[in-house]
């Protein structure tokens, strides 16, 4: 295998795994539904995944017991309910883990210029206006520049993110307990609602790892530092062009600016939601994986072609006629 069709293989996998991801998410949108009519929780599930309410689950009594530190959340929840949410926020600390991992893999080396590099980024982190703008190369190239420091600044907040909840899941905790109260049918709407936002103060920058669109390079026209350096690129057609569609994103009623945090995991028990995440996890664990070896392939291609010469007495191969 040349070197340039293994980058392709590895590529096409890639594209193939960031399906799987959507799949995965909208399969996690099937479950319980927020209802319709305020005041009202869904009902009980009736998934054969949900133990007993008193029951402890296996994976859950195996492990010491932890909850002097969340005694409110006993006292709120029950120990069950308590203990099996910190097993569940270890989970999804693990999978934005992976998705950090697989971020710096895929913005560094070879295995950038394999995905198009910080020009792709910059496409898709722009979406439609990008086209609208028509960047020269000479901006394209600067514009790509902007979009490495984006990642790098990105990356790091994220790495700060997932140690903060590592030291301390609780917040996390209390939103997964909130979603699985309401999915039970133990809270209402408005109650939920109340807890989700409350959560979402101290969960501020933890992207949604189930959202496929946080995948698609980011959000770089909602970092100050990159949206004001990228205008200052741009000729003054380009400039009106750009700050009439961030008017329009600025004036639009649907997604909320939060729409890629976490607060906005589907409402699910938190049995679902630990299926779902980890067969998140096993995908992402293939692609980090994938990745590495498109990594150690980066080797390959030049150490065939030396191969070749030296098989040829060192010199190129003759041209076929």
């Amino acid at each position: 295998m040349t070197k340039k069709a293994a980058i392709t293989a590895g590529a096409a996998l890639l594209l193939a795994g960031a399906g799987a991801v959507a799949y995965i998410n909208r399969s996690s949108e099937t479950a319980e539904p927020v209802a319709a009519a305020p005041g009202k929780s869904p009902g009980k599930s009736s998934s054969s995944l949900a133990p007993v309410a008193d029951e402890e689950p296996r994976s859950v009594r195996s492990r010491p017991r932890k909850t002097e530190d969340n005694s409110e959340l006993v006292t709120q929840y029950g120990e069950a309910r308590t203990n099996l949410s910190k097993h569940v926020a270890g989970n999804v600390i693990s999978l934005l883990q992976d998705a950090v991992e697989m971020g710096e893999m895929a913005s560094s080396g070879g295995i950038a210029n394999a995905f198009g590099g910080p020009r792709a980024g910059v496409r898709m982190g722009l979406g439609r206006v990008g086209n609208e703008l028509a960047l020269t190369d000479e901006q394209q190239d600067k514009a790509a520049a902007l979009y490495a420091d984006f990642q790098k600044r990105e990356l790091l907040r994220s790495k700060d993110t997932i140690e903060r909840l590592k030291k301390d899941p609780t917040a996390l905790m209390k939103l997964m307990l909130a979603s699985d109260s309401f999915s039970r049918g133990d809270i209402t709407e408005e109650q939920y609602r109340e807890l989700q936002t409350a959560s979402g103060e101290d969960l501020k920058g933890v992207l949604n790892p189930l959202d496929e669109k946080n995948f698609r390079g980011g959000q770089p026209l909602r970092d100050e530092a990159f949206r004001s350096e990228f205008q200052a690129l741009l000729d003054p057609t380009q400039s009106e062009k750009l700050q009439a569609s961030l008017d329009e994103q600025a004036a639009r009623t649907g997604p909320a600016a939060d729409e890629g945090n976490i607060t906005n995991l589907p409402a699910m028990e938190l049995e679902k939601l630990d299926e779902t995440v980890v067969s998140a996890k096993k995908l992402t664990g293939g692609l980090k994986q994938m990745m590495e070896g498109m990594g150690g392939l980066q080797d390959l291609g030049p150490l065939m072609e030396r191969q070749r010469q030296q098989r040829n007495g060192g010199a190129e191969p003759a041209p076929a006629e």
